[in-house]
């Protein structure tokens, strides 16, 4: 609310001390009703704002339009850039980058049923279109090698593949890629109990139905050992 003065002083009045204190104590108790609301734009004179506990944004319902402009356009937060506005964050979804650090070895053992990794996954909204990759450190018996898989929401399109191909049970490189949530690719081990590394690398164009891109695997052929996602895998995914 707009500060307001208390006393309408004419020509020949008589100010009381109580009118002038009055008047002052007006204020001193409201100081930040003398600039809020705002009636213009507050130049800083390019000084710094700081002490900042918060910002709070009106949704404009449009994006930014002039450069070095900030808006809110209903859950994203876009910046003009100088020639276009940008999303900066959505905020029901992915920032610009999101980077997902595995930090705890998890097993299978004897199971080819393909199970969501623990924390490899990143949440997607209706009609994002993002890219990913993932870096898999992973170790299986050569009996059981391993197969990986990622489903994503109903209706998306899906395409990824192991950057530069795999192998296959009989060891050769192949280079081939998967199109369909929750399809496998088998990649096979060079030896029993030996660490292994392999970056997956694809697309997802989501549709109207919100949901995870979420990284799944088991091993290939069941056997009584462990097989294993190690601590240090990551996923990194982004919108394009």
């Amino acid at each position: 609310m707009a500060l307001t003065r208390l006393y309408q002083f004419d020509t020949g009045t008589t100010l009381a001390e109580s009118d002038i204190e009055g008047e002052f104590d007006q204020i001193y108790g409201q100081a930040l009703s003398l600039i809020s609301p705002l009636t213009g734009n507050l130049a800083a004179g390019d000084n710094d704002i700081t002490g900042v506990d918060e910002l709070g944004f009106t949704d404009a319902t449009a994006n930014a339009t002039a450069a070095a402009r900030i808006r809110v356009n209903a859950d994203s937060l876009t910046f003009h850039d100088g020639t276009a506005a940008r999303n900066l964050l959505n905020a029901t979804s992915l920032t610009r980058v999101e980077f997902i650090r595995k930090t705890a070895t998890e097993t299978v053992n004897n199971s080819t049923t393909l199970q969501n990794d623990d924390t490899l996954l990143a949440a997607l909204v209706a009609s994002e279109v993002v890219a990913f990759e993932c870096a898999v450190r992973y170790n299986a018996s050569a009996t059981a090698d391993m197969k990986f898989a990622f489903t994503v929401p109903a209706g998306a399109t899906l395409n990824w593949g192991m950057a530069g191909g795999y192998r296959d049970a009989a060891l050769n490189n192949v280079n081939t890629g998967s199109t369909g949530s929750g399809v496998a690719l088998d990649i096979s081990t060079a030896g029993a109990g030996a660490e292994e590394f392999l970056l997956l690398v694809g697309t997802v164009v989501n549709s109207t139905t919100a949901g995870n891109l979420q990284l799944q695997w088991a091993q290939n052929t069941a056997n009584v050992s462990d097989a294993a996602v190690a601590a240090g895998s990551w996923l990194k995914v982004w919108r394009v």
